[in-house]
């Protein structure tokens, strides 16, 4: 009998098909990625995905298809199996030819080997394809869209209500009004402050706010959009615990703890300030840089520092932390990036618009002017710094912050200082290649 009988076997047909049928041919998982992250899956989610999983199943030799010769055919070195057998010399007839008793299903012809697989199969454990499962949202994924809504709605009516009846006294509020409605009208010159937009801050975002100056929305529209900028921000943590804890429902801890933390929402309530735009982008990118996406990662920093100038100095210890964590190209880069443009714009813009220093370079005092100045201030009158810490209660201040989000920040410091160390001490290992996963 020839060979192609086994395209008619069930039991050459892909493992992961149900009953025995060829695999079927649908979307790749690899090609979403926020969805991914925001739905469920049968064993409850992780750092690594299904596709992940069944990409190392089908690359394992075990489970690719065997054609062994049959006892009367002969191979020599160099042939295939689809070359003709001693015992089928005919003239014109190779062994890919049908046989009278080669009943050959179509539907169930064995694909070229050349060919991959399909990258979605039925699941074992849960009987669902991975199709199936990306479009079925999960129950924790639900929830967090559910609060996160609900808290927009209840702050944005806050904010709304706040301004309407007279009560948004904020002197920061008024003038990022202004710079608003001069940006959307062509002018730079801020009268409340008396500078210039450059020589206050970097605040390049009110660019993308003139369009609703134009229409004459008014600062109650800004305090809207920073509730719902704020808001998603819990959708961006969400997906880092999808990376890092085991199911969608320990994930969903980190974003409901973040809505209902009072300070998240006295950031609303303290209306419009540029900075709070950057918080949500600086938490995407941080998603984004564990999955790789590294366009959308520059471009979620990009949004993050347009709004003010110094939250560059954010995005360079990300980049700081990238580096200890593995992804050291790209977190040298970042920060890089992100500390030439602080010093080009505090040092050379905002500096020479108003025709002298940064007018919060004096903010420190008889410490200095500069980082710079302040450094070697703490190096020459250590007292000095001391003293300044004391007035300004500092170690007070650190103790009631780190209170209110449960001791996380000196966790974070012990942890980030014995991460430091591990990286300085052991010696760098280089990552081996991954294997070719369809080789030729």
């Amino acid at each position: 009998m020839n060979n192609n009988n086994r395209s008619a076997d069930p039991s050459s047909a892909s493992p992961d098909a149900p009953d025995g049928g060829p695999t079927p041919d649908l979307q790749p998982a690899s090609e979403s990625v926020l969805v991914v992250d925001l739905i469920g899956d049968a064993d409850g989610g992780g750092d690594r995905s299904d596709g992940d999983t069944r990409d190392e199943a089908r690359d394992s030799p075990a489970d690719r298809p065997s054609n062994p010769p049959t006892s009367g055919d002969v191979v020599s070195s160099g042939e295939t199996d689809d070359a003709p057998a001693s015992d089928d010399a005919v003239a014109g007839e190779t062994d890919d030819t049908p046989g009278p008793d080669d009943a050959v299903d179509a539907t169930h012809a064995p694909e070229p080997e050349d060919t991959p697989p399909p990258d979605d199969t039925v699941d074992a454990a849960s009987g669902e394809s991975a199709q199936t499962r990306r479009f079925r949202f999960s129950v924790p994924g639900l929830i967090l869209g559910f609060i996160t809504t609900l808290w927009i709605v209840q702050f944005g009516l806050d904010v709304y209500r706040r301004h309407d009846r007279f009560g948004s006294f904020n002197y920061d509020m008024g003038i990022y009004d202004q710079i608003a409605w001069l940006i959307s009208h062509g002018k730079t010159f801020i009268t409340v402050r008396g500078l210039d937009f450059f020589g206050h801050h970097a605040n390049v975002g009110f660019v993308f706010t003139a369009p609703l100056y134009w229409l004459g929305l008014g600062v109650g529209t800004l305090n809207l959009i920073q509730v719902v900028s704020i808001g998603l921000g819990a959708v961006a943590l969400y997906l880092v615990g999808r990376q890092w804890l085991p199911n969608g429902w320990w994930a969903l801890v980190i974003p409901a703890a973040y809505l209902l933390h009072p300070s998240t929402g006295w950031v609303a309530w303290e209306l419009f300030h540029p900075e709070v735009m950057a918080l949500t982008p600086i938490l995407f990118a941080w998603w984004l840089a564990i999955k790789r996406r590294w366009g959308w990662y520059t471009f979620a920093l990009i949004w993050a520092v347009s709004w003010k100038e110094d939250v560059a100095i954010a995005v360079a210890v990300l980049g700081v932390i990238m580096m200890l964590r593995g992804r050291f190209r790209a977190g040298l880069w970042t920060t890089i990036a992100a500390g030439a443009y602080f010093v080009i714009v505090s040092k050379i813009i905002s500096a020479n618009v108003p025709g002298e220093v940064a007018f919060y370079a004096n903010f420190y005092g008889s410490l200095g002017d500069s980082p710079g100045a302040v450094l070697k201030t703490a190096v020459t009158d250590p007292n000095a710094v001391l003293l300044r810490l004391n007035k300004s209660n500092a170690v007070g201040y650190a103790r009631d912050v780190s209170v209110a989000f449960g001791l996380l920040p000196a966790v974070a410091l012990v942890a980030g200082l014995s991460s430091l160390g591990t990286t300085l001490l052991l010696p760098w290992r280089r990552r081996p290649p991954r294997p070719t996963r369809y080789p030729s």
